[in-house]
């Protein structure tokens, strides 16, 4: 696990009366003591070129939103520059907070804040050598379901940042741009599915470029990320062994649910909002239990 960033918690719209007070008495207009304890970890997908080989963000926080609309952040004392390529495949997530508190109420919310002042700092590199402009979106919210009510409830969460569906080239500008795109998961309420790939490609390419497209729901017909439904839950591409000539893949951080999973050879062809035939194979139902303990393995060939 990478170490924590430094952190400051910052709650809009309230204000702290503590003077001569210990932590202990602390008070925010009588929510004290009953103030949830929250930890939060980022993780990434990788995008779809495999020449990619940095996506260098700004970040600064979190901001979370209420079901009465209100808006709440946790902010770090300094932006931090993150790679989030470092947080993809089998690589730790980030830790981003540590039993920091929020305010009482129900969050229905949460997404990316990125230090506005440092905006144009973002960058993008590839394997040609070549370095890239990154203009940052204001993501939308993922869905949340966190309560604070009295007693503590201490909770830990991951985020899962999609770049394959995040990070799209403006050909115009020859730069990248970020459209922020998480999903969450209670951590303790996640699993893994992971398996070998020894499929045969159809359409004469091969599982170097290869991905696993995951959807909700049973019985899907597979889709490319076109913003169209279904829109695909999560991806991954194909992990190579090039001395035993293998292939693997592992989708990390998912909830509990029942799904469609699907392989297409042609995972670096998805370009975001753009009706790509990726040429899905295999496709398969599958169903994640928590009663099953461990990691869901689905062999693909």
């Amino acid at each position: 696990m990478q170490q924590p960033l430094p952190r400051l918690a910052s709650v809009l719209g309230l204000c702290a009366i503590c003077l001569g007070a210990t932590s202990e008495s602390c008070t925010f207009f009588g929510i004290g003591r009953d103030e949830s304890d929250l930890t939060i970890d980022l993780a990434a997908e990788a995008p779809a070129d495999p020449a990619i080989l940095q996506v260098v963000v700004p970040l600064a926080g979190l901001e979370f939103r209420r079901d009465d609309d209100a808006v709440e952040t946790l902010t770090f004392t300094d932006t931090e520059p993150v790679d989030l390529l470092a947080l993809t495949g089998t690589n730790a997530p980030l830790r981003l907070f540590t039993e920091e508190s929020l305010s009482e109420g129900t969050y229905t919310g949460v997404r990316l804040l990125f230090d506005e002042d440092d905006i144009d700092s973002g960058f993008v590199t590839d394997a040609f050598g070549r370095e890239f402009g990154l203009r940052i979106a204001q993501g939308d919210y993922a869905p949340f379901d966190f309560t604070v009510a009295e007693g503590e409830r201490d909770e830990a969460w991951t985020l899962t940042l999609d770049l394959r569906r995040a990070l799209v080239f403006d050909d115009d500008r020859d730069e990248f741009e970020l459209r922020p795109a998480l999903r969450s998961v209670l951590t303790e309420d996640s699993r893994d599915i992971l398996g070998s790939v020894t499929a045969v490609c159809v359409g004469g390419r091969t599982l170097e470029t290869g991905a696993v497209y995951l959807f909700e729901n049973r019985n899907v017909r597979p889709d490319d990320y076109d913003g169209l439904d279904p829109e695909p839950f999560a991806t991954t591409p194909l992990d190579s062994d090039p001395i035993a000539g293998t292939f693997t893949y592992a989708l990390r951080f998912l909830p509990e649910g029942r799904y469609t999973i699907a392989l297409t050879c042609r995972g670096d062809e998805d370009l975001v909002d753009e009706d790509d035939e990726l040429r899905f194979q295999n496709v398969r139902n599958i169903e994640i239990d928590l009663d099953d303990e461990g990691s869901l393995v689905h062999d693909i060939g």
